[in-house]
This record gives structure tokens, sequence and C-alpha cells, in this order.
């Protein structure tokens, strides 16, 4: 359930989203020879109730579906570290937020900025590629090739590229903390004129983020620069953004508070978008017809976000509430400002 106070367009109003089934899932895994890891997981609903639409139960897309190879388990005498290769379809790690599942994140949805390096296909399902992960003591690195075909079952290579490499580094010995890492990755989409694209419509995108924990406090942040590819003037060009969240718990494995601060900028006017869901929804001229705040696009936008979560039985099961404050705005003009 959720519940906008906003004003745009010169328009103050009240709208509730009517309730959504956000995610569900069916999926397989397992191990064949102590080497060999085969993933398989669907998407099986489409909700559209708060734009007024269907609910659809049932299959939708393959959401991941991919094969790895731990080479280092078929061959004892490789050297140089841990080895796994992989095939099929598989998120990219390009920001923090995405580095965690939504059964385990603290906040009820990602960031715009973050939900944008998100990269998915126009399906809804992770693009088709093969990757190389590597570990040698505290270090862990990513590179993966994929392809920018957009079916949302298995896909082909006979459009675009995009590639992506990631590296991450243990510090916690260096924090003197319970936990700490940095990480960093860089994303590439080589496409030309008629192939299928990505989304986020991104010609790049650079992401660097840490994670600390102490005791009942963790810390997250994520500095993205990225630059849109775009037919449309207004929309193209170079964007940035952050990412703070802290997390306390209030009571060791049962409740938590949670707060974070987001901000995105664009060089040009229409160059950022907020999230797509509630204000933007509310602007839906089946809702409350305002055609800015449907579109969503601006300059610049900052949001606030305070959340308490009520773990009952770990992540496995858990309440989750969360009221945000965000604002957006083009240029000198307002587009909205609403919790």
């Amino acid at each position: 359930q959720a519940w906008v106070d906003g004003e745009a367009g010169g328009k103050d109003f009240w709208y509730h989203n009517r309730g959504e089934m956000r995610r569900f899932w069916l999926g397989t895994q397992m191990t064949i020879r102590d080497a060999f890891k085969v993933h398989y997981l669907m998407l099986l609903q489409n909700d559209r109730t708060p734009a007024r639409g269907p609910r659809k139960i049932g299959y939708q897309s393959a959401f991941s579906a991919y094969v790895e190879w731990d080479l280092n388990k078929s061959f004892s005498n490789l050297g140089g570290g841990n080895w796994t290769i992989g095939y099929g379809k598989r998120c990219l790690p390009l920001n923090e937020e995405e580095c965690d599942s939504s059964k385990v994140m603290p906040v009820v949805e990602r960031s715009a900025i973050s939900n944008r390096l998100f990269i998915l296909t126009s399906g809804g399902s992770s693009p088709l590629g093969a990757w190389v992960r590597h570990s040698s003591g505290p270090w862990k690195s990513f590179f993966g090739l994929y392809s920018t075909d957009t079916a949302p079952d298995w896909g082909n290579w006979d459009d675009g590229f995009a590639w992506i490499a990631q590296v991450e580094r243990d510090m916690a010995a260096e924090f003197g903390t319970d936990a700490a890492l940095l990480s960093a990755a860089f994303y590439y989409n080589d496409t030309k004129r008629g192939d299928d694209m990505l989304s986020g419509g991104l010609n790049w995108a650079a992401s660097a983020w840490t994670v600390i924990e102490e005791g009942p406090w963790t810390f997250r942040a994520n500095l993205i620069f990225a630059e849109a590819d775009s037919t449309n003037a207004l929309q193209d060009g170079a964007l940035w953004g952050f990412v703070g969240t802290v997390q306390r718990e209030l009571i060791e494995d049962k409740l938590e508070a949670v707060a974070r601060y987001h901000y995105q900028g664009s060089q040009n006017p229409q160059g950022i978008r907020m999230y797509s869901r509630y204000a933007r929804m509310a602007g839906l001229p089946q809702n409350e017809a305002i055609p800015a705040l449907a579109a969503g696009r601006g300059d610049e936008q900052h949001a606030l976000y305070l959340g308490l979560n009520w773990k009952i039985c770990n992540h496995n099961i858990k309440l989750m509430s969360g009221v945000e404050w965000e604002r957006l705005s083009s240029g000198s003009t307002e587009v909205y400002e609403g919790v």
C-alpha cells in the first residue's frame, strides 16, 4: 500500500495506489558434481492495479537463468585465486542497491538513479551474457559481456553489446570494523542504429560504493556518473547522483531504523527521471491527470527516506514501512514536491 500527498502542475493532490503485488517469483537452484551451479528464476506477476489496469498472474519472463562453472573444483592445480565462468541471463553488479536482493534491502524501493542502473531487457528480465568471476584474498572481480537483445526469455546475440567490469576490496581489517567493502564498476553500451537497447538508455556508467558495518550500525554510500543516449536533446548528456543510507538495529535481529538521502542531477532539463511508482503513477490520466508528473522528468531531484523494518522471521518474513519526501525540478520550474 502507498499514499502520496503532493503538489505538481499547480495542483495539490492525494493519491492511494490501491495496493500492489510487487514480486511473485518461482525458481530453483542446484549444484552438479560440486562444480556446476544451475540457476533459474521466473517472474510470475505483472500488477497494473495502481494504473487502474489488470493484475496478471502467470509466467511473464525468465528473470535470471544461468549456469556457472567453478573451475577450481574441477582443476585443483589451477592457481591465481578462485575462478568461475558463467553463461546465461544474470543481473549486472553496477551499483550498491542492486547488489542487495529485494529480500534483504533495507528500504521499500530502491532509489531512482539506482533503478536506472538496474540494467534489464524491455521484457523485464536480466540480459543474456557471459562472464568471469575471480577472487583472491580480499579482492573480488567480475567481467561480463552482454547482448543488448531485449527478449524476455533467452534472447540472442544479433544486436549490440554491453560490457561491465567490477572490482571489490574487503577493507574490514584496514578500517577496524566488523565488515567493510569498497567497490567500483564501469558499464559501456556498444550499439548502432536499429539495435535493441537495454534499459536505462545509457552510453556508459561509472559507479563507486562502500558498505561499512560496526555493531548495530550499517553505512552505505554510492556515487554515480553516467551519460545518457537519447534522440531527444533534452534527455541526452551527462547525469550524476549520490545515495547514502544509514541503518541502526534498535532490537537485535528484530527492529531496524533506516534513513536514506538520494540526489540526482543532469546536464539537460529532462536528463533524469523519478522512480516509476507512486508519484508518477499519481500523474497518469486515469488517476490525477498531471502530465508533467506522469513523465517525471527534470534536471535535479532530492529525496529523503525514513523507515522502520520489523523482522518477524529474519528476512524471510518482515514488515517494512517508510515515508519519503522528494522534490523534482527542471531549471527554475518545480515539477513535483510531496511525500
